[in-house]
């Protein structure tokens, strides 16, 4: 899975801890039995890609370990960063896949850990004063780097299913809400062009539209507050247009 770039605070990822810290708000939520790869343009992570473990006792496998380096240097990277979440059984062989396939591809991998409940261990560094046998305890909560990711309205859910259950159809009375907000929302739309005296004064009433709706949802989002479903909808109507879907993306 790959996740795009979106609004991203100023952090330095100076530390193993700051690195652990950092990559549930990348990926959207505390991933467990994972790899993720960071990819870097120059000093500035640009790319982050996640997949799941091989299972237990098989070897990882080589269409995996190449789709994950791929995703990475597509993207001009030369420069990578790599956590694997879980037990050494699991994780070493998928990291010592990835450090190989990274050197061969002539791109540094900058650091390797291995983060295990409240512990790390690196893959990359030999000093035992700084990075022990038995690993190094960590706590990511009282980071300031979780603490600028989130000052900045990004969210870490606790896990994946928590994370998937935000995209999950609504069903029920929810979904029943939401068809009226969205055919309320059609009739708006319908109203708001016809309402132009030519398609310049519609095309500008649309893109003024389309930027006081995404304003508006990521006020929300700031804010820690959810849209309704009339806002929902009405910005759902309003991204089927190409030029808003830009102004969209480009917001940061």
């Amino acid at each position: 899975m790959t996740v795009p770039r979106g609004t991203q605070p100023r952090v330095r990822l100076a530390a193993p801890t700051d690195i652990l810290a950092t990559i549930p708000f990348l990926v959207g939520y505390h991933p467990s039995e994972s790899i993720v790869v960071l990819g870097m343009t120059e000093n500035r992570v640009t790319v982050t890609a996640r997949d799941d473990l091989p299972p237990a006792g098989t070897e990882p496998h080589e269409a995996q370990v190449h789709n994950l380096i791929a995703m990475v240097l597509r993207q001009g990277c030369r420069r990578a960063m790599l956590v694997g979440y879980g037990g050494e059984e699991r994780v070493s062989p998928v990291m010592d896949a990835l450090l190989a396939g990274f050197e061969r591809a002539g791109a540094t991998v900058v650091e390797a850990l291995r983060a295990d409940e409240t512990r790390y261990w690196s893959y990359v560094c030999t000093n035992t004063r700084c990075c022990p046998p038995q690993g190094t305890p960590y706590d990511t909560s009282s980071s300031e780097v979780a603490a600028a990711w989130t000052l900045a309205g990004r969210v870490a859910r606790r896990d994946r299913s928590e994370y998937e259950a935000q995209i999950r159809p609504a069903t029920g009375l929810t979904r029943d809400a939401m068809h009226r907000a969205t055919a309320a929302a059609h009739e708006r739309l319908i109203e708001l062009v016809a309402e132009a005296e030519d398609e310049e004064q519609a095309e500008a009433a649309l893109l003024n539209a389309g930027n006081l709706a995404i304003a508006e949802a990521l006020d929300r989002q700031l804010r820690g507050k959810s849209p309704t479903d009339e806002q929902a909808a009405w910005l759902s109507v309003l991204l089927q247009s190409i030029a808003i879907r830009d102004i969209a993306w480009s917001r940061d």
